[in-house]
């Protein structure tokens, strides 16, 4: 496994307690590299690219439980079965947390937006059928990593695989790939290359998602999961 190196930066990230003199840490990851053990613990603020963290189950099935996006904090609650990777090249800061009353509260409202993000995502794989999780699943990625287009659509460049798709939406690969087809045969969505896609109206995938889940996406989104850079 290859290991994750440190640069220096420029600049401070909101909430890191480095002085004037000395730069954040960062750390660099190349596509499916993974954090070291110490590493993994540190609380990290995503600069570019996207990081999952995953688990495998007894017969070796991969579960991406959860995937953080540029301006997004890494929860560092892991524990030993789980993994922290990188899906594309991603930069990654690392946050130094004074022992004060503001680091505390940043604390607890980071790790409050990851449990409501992560009672989202249990909902989604428990309660709604493929389709249903697809939907959710651009909606939620529009809304991170999307940019507008036209009026009320969004231009999507997502950089994972047919399989992280399936695997953190617990599908396989050949469903992922026919409810992604069907989108496009109704031109809900349209595919320009395969890492990019367009929806052209994003309430008509909104109203295949559950009310309790658009919200709570809106509202998870709007806290960036607890703030980064």
């Amino acid at each position: 496994m290859a290991t994750a190196t440190l640069d220096q930066n420029e600049g401070q990230s909101p909430g890191t307690s480095a002085s004037p003199r000395q730069a954040p840490r960062e750390i660099m990851l190349g596509r499916s590299e993974r954090l070291g053990y110490a590493e993994r613990h540190s609380l990290l603020s995503v600069v570019e690219g996207l990081i999952a963290v995953s688990t495998v189950l007894p017969d070796g099935r991969r579960q991406i439980l959860c995937l953080n996006a540029p301006g997004e904090t890494i929860c560092p609650i892991c524990s030993a079965d789980c993994w922290i990777e990188a899906l594309t090249p991603s930069r990654l800061r690392v946050i130094q947390l004074d022992h004060d009353g503001g680091s505390n509260e940043a604390m607890f409202h980071l790790t409050h937006d990851r449990l409501i993000a992560a009672n989202a995502h249990l909902l989604t794989l428990g309660r709604l059928d493929g389709a249903e999780r697809i939907a959710a699943f651009i909606v939620d990625m529009c809304r991170r990593l999307g940019q507008p287009f036209g009026q009320g659509g969004s231009v999507l460049h997502l950089p994972m695989a047919r399989d992280d798709v399936a695997d953190y939406l617990g599908l396989n690969a050949e469903t992922v790939s026919r409810l992604f087809s069907k989108l496009k045969k109704r031109k809900i969505v349209l595919f320009p290359t395969p890492t990019e896609l367009i929806v052209p109206d994003l309430s008509v995938l909104e109203a295949r998602v559950p009310s309790t889940l658009a919200n709570g996406a809106r509202g998870h989104l709007n806290g960036r999961n607890g703030g980064g850079s």
